[in-house]
């Protein structure tokens, strides 16, 4: 919906609603021949998606900074969106799930016993040769 913006400064008179010679503004000032107002576009009310919903604003602007943590394709192991967002919108915290359930959420998916040495991984090349140096 297109509105008006009024650009004049706070506190100043606006001699064509108020005419009063010799006010704080100065004798013999004359009204403005044209109206600092700057017209702002925006959407018709009937095309927003919110014009049917009664105390609802939709904001539909593109947040740029949202962008980064879009996935661009559905991670390995998800079937479908859905699925991968149902799991996203669980919360894990001990408030909204039983004690059971939060061990298992957070428990590691790899278990070794105690004072079992674990291999550290080996280092695979990319291809990409390097100098040597490192670039600081």
């Amino acid at each position: 919906m297109p509105k008006e913006e009024d650009l004049t400064l706070p506190g100043w008179v606006k001699l064509d609603i108020i005419k009063l010679q010799g006010s704080w503004g100065g004798v013999g000032l004359k009204p403005q021949k044209h109206k600092v107002v700057k017209s702002i576009p925006g959407i018709e009310v009937e095309k927003r998606k919110d014009s049917k919903l009664k105390h609802v604003i939709i904001n539909e602007k593109r947040m740029k900074k949202s962008i980064q943590y879009l996935v661009p394709q559905v991670p390995h192991g998800f079937e479908n969106r859905d699925q991968y967002e149902r799991t996203i919108r669980m919360p894990i915290g001990k408030e909204w799930n039983t004690q059971n359930v939060y061990l298992e959420k957070i428990a590691p998916r790899i278990q070794k016993k105690l004072g079992h040495a674990i291999q550290p991984i080996k280092f695979v090349s990319s291809g990409k040769k390097t100098t040597g140096r490192r670039n600081l």
